[in-house]
């Protein structure tokens, strides 16, 4: 394994107006720093053993976005949209280092709250329809629905 050092910086803002409605903006910086190993050390772990030489924290995001405005136009409904972007990714095929695409995510959400213990929410994931991969190889879902209930105890 190689030794990474991870460098985080962000900025969140908030408002919320009486109750109606809220927004959130959230910006992070990722500086990742990835030491390689010598390529006598990793001989002697394993014959056959890969020694990448561009090396970097693949698979992570060096920029992310994220976004969510909620509105309550009654007391029991809550509707939401919420959006992530991750930036800046990279993986490792075949002996070459390759950039991922950009992870654009945009999700909706209704929740009715019947009462401080019951409650219900359907949810649409990947509004833009978009195909990325966290993990390269492993395509996320694309759009899909969920429905389901609340049980706060």
């Amino acid at each position: 394994y190689y030794d990474a050092k991870l460098f985080r910086g962000g900025l969140t803002v908030k408002y919320s107006y009486q109750q109606l409605f809220n927004i959130s903006l959230k910006g992070v910086y990722n500086s990742w720093t990835v030491d390689e190993r010598e390529v006598e050390e990793a001989e002697a772990e394993g014959e056959g053993e890969t020694v990448i030489t561009d090396i970097k924290a693949f698979g992570k995001p060096k920029t992310e976005l994220f976004g969510e405005i909620s509105v309550n136009p009654m007391e029991n409904i809550t509707l939401s949209l919420d959006y992530y972007l991750g930036a800046g990714r990279y993986t490792h095929i075949n002996g070459s280092t390759i950039k991922m695409d950009n992870i654009n995510e945009l999700n909706m959400k209704g929740t009715y709250q019947l009462n401080d213990t019951f409650g219900a929410y359907i949810k649409f994931n990947n509004l833009l329809f978009k195909k990325y991969e966290l993990v390269y190889g492993y395509p996320q879902q694309g759009f899909n629905a969920m429905v389901g209930i609340i049980l706060n105890f």
